[in-house]
């Protein structure tokens, strides 16, 4: 539990700077802090597969990433489970495009956060472009990362 606080505690240090929009000082659009770089390397890519769900329609990167019990906080403050976002995702309306923009990875020991943030468009939607950011906490359990939890919010400008 205590390693869960730490990496808690790591995040929430980190999440102003991802949401405030402001241009990353690094060229890369993604970093890694800490652990295994295969690890790390893991995490960033299953992050940019979750974005690719929202022009895909495919639950299969949920399915795969997120932890059965884990909890998503929407940016309304919408609580649902893995169960819930999954079948949400099925019934989604797809978007035009949708890319990862950045993504950082902390990883402590068998914890992992990752601050995020995505742009994505949909001409025909009331709305018709977005940005969304986020914060996920990954466990690894024995050899298997898993997403427990993510917040989204949306950026400020």
């Amino acid at each position: 539990m205590a390693k869960v606080a730490a990496a808690l505690l790591t995040m929430l240090a980190t999440v102003p700077a991802a949401a405030s929009g402001a241009p990353s000082t690094d060229t890369a659009a993604t970093a890694c802090h800490g652990g295994d770089r295969r690890d790390c390397r893991f995490i960033l890519d299953a992050t940019a597969e979750l974005t690719t769900m929202l022009t895909s329609g495919d639950p299969a990167p949920f399915v795969r990433h997120l932890d059965p019990d884990a909890l998503w906080i929407s940016a309304t403050g919408d609580i649902r489970s893995a169960a819930q976002l999954i079948d949400m995702v099925r019934r989604d309306d797809r978007r035009a495009t949708a890319q990862l923009d950045r993504a950082t990875v902390r990883i402590l020991d068998d914890v992992a956060t990752v601050v995020w943030q995505e742009l994505w468009t949909a001409p025909r939607a009331a709305v018709t472009s977005g940005r969304l950011a986020g914060v996920d906490t990954w466990v690894k359990r024995g050899r298997r990362w898993r997403i427990v939890s993510t917040v989204e919010m949306r950026p400020t400008p």
